[in-house]
């Protein structure tokens, strides 16, 4: 979180492309996963990517206007919200579909009640682990 890297040092000078720099259209790519999911109006939706954690992007779902990659995510998308599994996802709008998605879906998968006393009644037992990425 104390990291504040900018990735346009790493830019290619103008019109250059190598595989020692980024071109402008990769630094603007990686300067969104770094910034997370906004609205039309800024609202922050789901955080961003934390720098170190490049390594590990591959395995993480990216969803952009012309490909798909992280099939179980647009699987997820395309089955439990659009019932459509070939459903358009460069079709999808972060001002509407976030808020159809909380309102069909938010009561099983949002995790907004910190209350687990049920859970702890009937005996069982949760090993939760979230952590910032980082590199070694």
């Amino acid at each position: 979180m104390h990291c504040h890297f900018d990735p346009a040092k790493l830019q290619c000078p103008a019109g250059a492309d190598s595989a020692t720099c980024l071109t402008a259209a990769q630094v603007g790519a990686v300067k969104k996963l770094y910034g997370g999911i906004t609205d039309s109006r800024g609202k922050s939706l789901y955080p961003g990517f934390y720098p170190g954690g490049e390594m590990g992007w591959a395995s993480n779902t990216v969803i952009n206007k012309t490909t798909k990659s992280g099939v179980s995510s647009y699987d997820f998308w395309g089955n439990a919200l659009f019932h459509k599994p070939d459903w358009p996802f460069p079709a999808f709008d972060f001002d509407t579909n976030i808020d159809r998605a909380d309102a069909e879906l938010g009561a099983i998968m949002n995790a907004t009640d910190p209350n687990l006393e049920e859970f702890r009644t009937l005996g069982h037992k949760l090993i939760y682990y979230h952590g910032a990425a980082r590199s070694r």
